[in-house]
């Protein structure tokens, strides 16, 4: 039996995220309360700059940590540079929930010169991402906060629902989707349902809006119409992998899927699992 990530959580990820003093987790930022990553984390040798980054709750469990990222950039590596892309380089990315902005920080690193489109809708949330797309100016190249709502820029960052917001998504190359998971409470649970809805809503089973799964969401936005060329997915190593690959083959029995398994260091501990969806639909000529 594989063990999870979320198995050992509480024993061996503590130390990364303690709020006492030696772990210098929390920081005052101007006059306003803010976290930072911890030291640890700040202090690994990887290819993104943690210590840029302002975070909110939720991104102790929710961000791409820079133990992973080795395995996450050879994945990205492996589908975008390789013939099954055909000959395109990636030159549009949205990110449907881009949280505090790591993961996109990490595909404009990987993906230089490609236009980036962030969707974060809770709003606290979303004036973080903006403030660390600021911060990380290296790599987005911006200058003002009014260069991430207009749609001419390269980068943007929009508070809204990605849901009603699917013209952007036109001619994308990849379509990243992280879902909320439920917090801790999937761990717990087998073939996991992944909905593209605020996490508290996890915790009462009358809040699950059906239309918000990442099935139907995925499938939405494969159509034709949108000639989206890839869809990208984070999910925890109990998803719903079997109804998932069905589902997408019975949309369209010629798109190609692609899984990888992210593991914690050099153990058997899966972290959380890719899904690379093809879409066939689209003339790459």
């Amino acid at each position: 039996m594989i063990k999870s990530w979320a198995d050992e959580y509480d024993s061996d990820m503590d130390e990364y995220f303690n709020d006492n003093k030696t772990q210098n987790v929390t920081k005052k930022v101007d006059t306003e309360y803010s976290l930072k990553f911890s030291d640890k984390i700040c202090e690994r040798k990887c290819s993104i700059d943690y210590k840029k980054f302002t975070i909110v709750e939720n991104s102790r469990y929710s961000s791409l940590m820079p133990w992973y990222l080795s395995q996450v950039n050879t994945f990205l590596s492996n589908i975008y540079t390789s013939k099954t892309f055909q000959h395109k380089k990636v030159k549009k990315i949205i990110d449907v929930g881009a949280n505090i902005g790591v993961d996109s920080i990490n595909f404009l690193l990987n993906f230089q010169n490609t236009q980036l489109v962030c969707f974060e809708i809770e709003s606290n949330t979303y004036n973080i991402l903006c403030k660390n797309l600021l911060e990380y100016t290296s790599v987005t190249k911006l200058k003002t906060i009014e260069q991430l709502t207009n749609i001419n820029s390269n980068i943007q960052a929009y508070n809204k629902d990605f849901l009603s917001c699917f013209e952007y998504i036109y001619n994308a190359d990849i379509v990243f989707i992280d879902a909320p998971w439920g917090g801790s409470i999937y761990k717990d649970k087998i073939n996991v349902s992944i909905y593209l809805q605020p996490e508290d809503d996890y915790y009462n089973i009358h809040n699950y809006d059906s239309s918000k799964n990442i099935i139907i969401i995925t499938k939405k936005i494969l159509e034709k119409k949108y000639k989206v060329r890839t869809v990208l997915l984070k999910v925890p190593y109990n998803y719903e992998f079997d109804h998932f690959e069905k589902d997408l083959k019975y949309f369209n029995s010629g798109i190609s899927i692609k899984y990888k398994k992210i593991y914690k260091g050099n153990t058997n501990y899966v972290a959380f699992v890719l899904i690379c969806v093809f879409n066939v639909f689209n003339n790459y000529d």
